[in-house]
């Protein structure tokens, strides 16, 4: 009898740190996977902030107060995978408003 219990605890105790290793591995997937959205997120807005800021260059503007702007924007930012997507769907119409010569 006493080792039927025993072998209901070595059970429990193992289904247990089974369950905690999943639940590790999960999260640890999640983790990576959101790190890894945020990191092409902002390397995708540096890219088209860069396309929107030589246009807005030619066309007159600080290229110091645009760089401090989309600094101030990053920072604010930090880990919102969906402002900075909305942020670069924004920079794509200014860009394509800035190349068909609308004027704002």
């Amino acid at each position: 009898m006493r080792k039927l219990r025993n072998r209901g605890a070595v059970h429990i105790i193992s289904l247990l740190i089974t369950f905690f290793c999943i639940v590790g591995i999960y999260t640890t997937y999640k983790w990576y996977k959101q790190k890894t959205l945020w990191e092409n997120s902002v390397v995708m807005f540096n890219e088209i902030s860069n396309e929107v800021r030589d246009i807005l260059v030619e066309q007159g503007m600080d290229p110091a107060a645009y760089d401090m702007a989309v600094g101030n924007i990053l920072a604010a930012a930090r880990g919102n995978v969906k402002l900075l997507e909305a942020l670069q769907d924004y920079l794509v119409l200014i860009e394509k408003a800035n190349s068909q010569g609308v004027k704002r």
